[in-house]
């Protein structure tokens, strides 16, 4: 027993000096000097004992610097992440608060324009609540006066009846004083009393005539009553009646006219070409020199018979502006357009005494029923008013081109068809062309018709539309187109320099290139009362220069000619 006891022993001895060993310093670092030992070789040749606790260590450190690598890595793609996804997002938020910025100032500026509309469409709604209490302070007035008139005549009719019966009865007691019963007289009594029958016969005539007279009387007051009361239904009946066009509407309208007249001048400037001699050309042509003097003036007319305008046309397009502006103008000074001269002097002076000693509401009630009632006689009198001024312009059109020295270019000349052939087919030599066209006249009314015969009757059409619209359909006021002539003197508060913006404003006025606009009220029904308008005063008469007329001045030439 004992011996495999010990057996057992060594073998655990030697175990376990073979883990002690195997973990000794000295073994492990021994020198070379030691002396090998049985024991040792013995050592040598065990088989080494892994150690656990270095092992679970170096897997814990591995496991740990993984774990560290992996967290590392993780918070590195996870920054990445965040950083891909911030990227996109921060232009995208960027552009949405842009947009909202945009959208913000958008709505401030809409408010800001609908409160000025608002207090726009209030201003003009108190504007309109004091024009109908004028009016109905006016009507009230009117009422009043009409009502104070009819007691009047119904005292003077109540005063001429009692007169009548006091005279009567004076009369009835003068007859009756001159038939005494007891009067002595040569006469038999029988002739007496055929006197005093007679006398009482005669009374009692005049007293039934006295009574029928009473009678008729009465019947006369009634029609008249009847009178004054159609009378008075038919004026509160124009008192009443609302402009069909407002002042916003009629200032439009002459806007659309004044934008008519310059698409038409530059048209019919770029269908023309200029010579340099255009002062020869023109002086061949005396007569239209004088009648383009007389109607827009000599200023004007010497500017555009000696200078060049090859170059720069611009002076040809203003006076065509001003030639159918003076054109129109001179049609509108007419109470009817087209209308016979003497007969229309005759109205205008009818109408202009009535709107001096009458109200506005009558004078513009006669107005309106004159001049509808004057197209009604006369259906044609529009068509012939239009086409006569139509006419006119085409003519006037045409001595300006001529004083000027336009010749109508190839590209847009309308010419007879026995030249145009000849022209289209060979043209000649630059200067047998220029001699061609000195000897032809440059522009005729014809050539112009077939050209601008349209546009212009289009801006007749519409003269003549706004002048029915002022003369019938408007009845609290009186609108006029303002044109300045030449021999005026400049204003500044009344015209506007066209070209103020480039140079001084200086000279003599020589055209007018756009309509202006003014508004004439009659304020009192009486002369003599002063009303103030526009820093001006009349006699119970209110001007309101609503455009100012748009005029060239002799500065013009600065312009062109600069120095």
């Amino acid at each position: 027993m004992l011996p495999v006891a010990n057996l057992h022993l060594k073998d655990l001895y030697d175990t376990t000096v073979e883990f002690f060993a195997l973990r000794s310093p000295s073994f492990l670092f021994a020198g070379p000097s030691a002396a090998p030992t049985h024991e040792s070789e013995n050592c040598r040749a065990l088989t080494p004992v892994p150690d656990p606790i270095a092992r679970l260590t170096r897997e814990c450190s591995s496991l740990r610097e993984r774990l560290d690598v992996a967290e590392s890595r993780q918070q590195h793609s996870t920054c990445t992440c965040q950083f891909s996804q911030q990227s996109p997002l921060q232009p995208l938020m960027r552009r949405q608060l842009d947009l909202t910025k945009n959208e913000l100032s958008t709505s401030k500026i809409e408010v800001l324009r609908l409160e000025e509309r608002c207090r726009m469409l209030e201003r003009l709604l108190r504007e309109t609540k004091d024009m109908l209490k004028a009016r109905d302070t006016e009507i009230e007035k009117l009422k009043r006066e009409r009502e104070q008139q009819r007691t009047l005549d119904h005292r003077h009719r109540s005063d001429a009846s009692l007169r009548y019966q006091f005279r009567s009865q004076s009369q009835r007691d003068k007859e009756e004083s001159l038939s005494p019963p007891n009067s002595i007289s040569p006469r038999p009594d029988s002739t007496l009393l055929a006197i005093y029958g007679h006398n009482h016969s005669l009374s009692n005539f005049r007293n039934g005539h006295r009574r029928d007279g009473s009678g008729t009387s009465s019947i006369i007051s009634i029609a008249s009553s009847e009178e004054e009361r159609a009378q008075a239904r038919a004026f509160e009946l124009f008192l009443t009646r609302t402009d069909a066009w407002s002042g916003a509407q009629i200032l439009q309208a002459v806007h659309d006219i004044n934008s008519e007249i310059l698409q038409f001048a530059a048209s019919a400037t770029e269908t023309c070409s200029f010579e340099r001699d255009a002062h020869t050309l023109a002086a061949k042509n005396s007569q239209a020199i004088q009648d383009t003097a007389a109607r827009l003036g000599p200023q004007i007319t010497r500017i555009l018979s000696t200078r060049d305008h090859s170059q720069d046309p611009i002076l040809v397009q203003l006076a065509l502006q001003g030639c159918v502006v003076a054109c129109i103008a001179r049609a509108l000074s007419s109470f009817c357009i087209g209308w016979p001269s003497k007969a229309d002097s005759v109205i205008l002076q009818v109408y202009a005494y009535m709107y001096a000693t009458e109200p506005q509401p009558t004078s513009s009630r006669w107005r309106s029923l004159t001049h509808k009632h004057i197209h009604k006689l006369y259906p044609t009198l529009e068509d012939y008013g239009n086409n006569d001024l139509v006419e006119t312009i085409l003519r006037w059109i045409a001595d300006v081109l001529t004083v000027a020295g336009c010749t109508p270019s190839l590209s847009t000349s309308h010419s007879s068809p026995s030249s145009s052939p000849h022209i289209s087919q060979s043209l000649p030599h630059s200067n047998s062309l220029s001699q061609l066209q000195l000897n032809q006249p440059s522009f005729t009314k014809e050539a112009l018709r077939a050209r601008f015969g349209d546009q212009v009757r289009r801006i007749a059409k519409s003269v003549t539309k706004l002048a029915q619209v002022t003369r019938e359909e408007v009845m609290s006021t009186n609108f006029d187109l303002v044109a300045v002539g030449y021999t005026d003197t400049f204003d500044s508060h009344l015209m506007q320099d066209s070209f103020a913006d480039y140079s001084t404003s200086r000279g003599s006025v020589l055209l007018t290139s756009e309509f202006g606009l003014r508004c004439t009220t009659k304020k009192g029904g009486v002369a003599g009362m002063s009303v103030v308008a526009d820093g001006k005063t009349d006699d119970g008469i209110e001007r309101r220069l609503l455009l100012r007329p748009r005029i060239v001045l002799e500065s013009v030439l600065d312009v062109l000619d600069p120095k």
